[in-house]
């Protein structure tokens, strides 16, 4: 009798818990009012840019160095060049919101542009040996 008192208390205690781990997973996001702040450190003005989330779904275009969205926390964002302007082309490397300010940097000059990339690539793929 003892023996299937612990067997149904168990249960019962699994049961619970897999509930609660159904219904925290299932919670509400996150959702962030982000502001972000444009570095622009190209020859261009800040409106040849504008912030667009990775997938590309929502885009918002800079009003004096800033640019305005409401997203899901760690959503990832990047500078692009803005749609205005079709002949001018611009990709930044994806990043993550987890706060409500993010500062964004243009930087047209090749050498840190690559150096930026060949860093977030290894970061991406490095080797798992040591």
């Amino acid at each position: 009798m003892n023996n299937s008192i612990k067997s149904i208390i168990v249960i019962f205690a699994i049961s619970l818990l897999v509930v609660s781990i159904i219904f925290y997973n299932k919670s509400e996001p996150v959702i962030l009012n982000v502001t972000v702040k444009l570095l622009n450190k190209c020859e261009l003005i800040d409106k040849a840019f504008m912030v667009v989330t990775v997938p590309e779904d929502k885009e918002a275009f800079f009003i004096d160095g800033l640019a305005k969205m409401s997203l899901q926390k760690n959503t990832s964002i990047r500078l692009e060049a803005s749609s205005e302007y079709p002949g001018f082309s611009y990709n930044g490397i994806p990043q993550k919101v987890t706060k409500e300010i993010i500062q964004l940097t243009a930087d047209c000059s090749t050498p840190d542009r690559l150096e930026d990339i060949f860093d977030s690539m290894r970061d991406q793929f490095k080797s798992e040996e040591k």
